[in-house]
């Protein structure tokens, strides 16, 4: 569970309760997935662009792209930064093991447990309730 919610994972092992989504071949499937959440927590990917899309607030975890940039005009969109040294903005591709170093280090800057998710975690469940409260 997260933050008391069911967690859908729909990449990689579903651990500690959370559900495993079923694989979406076609787009049309992970939209409808992604259109019934309560909310969305991703990295800069197409999931969170369909998020915006059907109005489900969504947590974006962005590493080389800035907020600013990529969300600026989604109102239901809380952003974070996960600055990257040796990086350039706006990778879209890996170079090498460099880039991946750079990116886990990002990730994992207070250490492997991901501490700093947690409070966000607190922060955006908080916002996603009163943006859909809103709606």
């Amino acid at each position: 569970k997260a933050r008391g919610l069911p967690a859908v994972v729909t990449q990689g092992e579903a651990l500690d309760g959370a559900i495993a989504a079923p694989h979406c071949e076609r787009l049309e499937a992970l939209a409808s997935l992604v259109a019934g959440a309560r909310a969305v927590v991703s990295t800069d990917t197409a999931i969170l662009h369909i998020a915006d899309a059907y109005s489900v607030p969504c947590l974006a975890l962005m590493t080389t792209h800035r907020p600013e940039w990529r969300v600026r005009d989604y109102p239901r969109c809380v952003a974070i930064h996960l600055a990257v040294t040796g990086v350039p903005e706006s990778a879209e591709f890996v170079r090498g093991e460099g880039d991946l170093q750079a990116v886990r280090a990002a990730w994992f800057s207070d250490g492997p447990a991901l501490a700093w998710i947690g409070p966000a975690l607190d922060q955006f469940m908080a916002f996603a309730m009163a943006v859909s409260a809103c709606a």
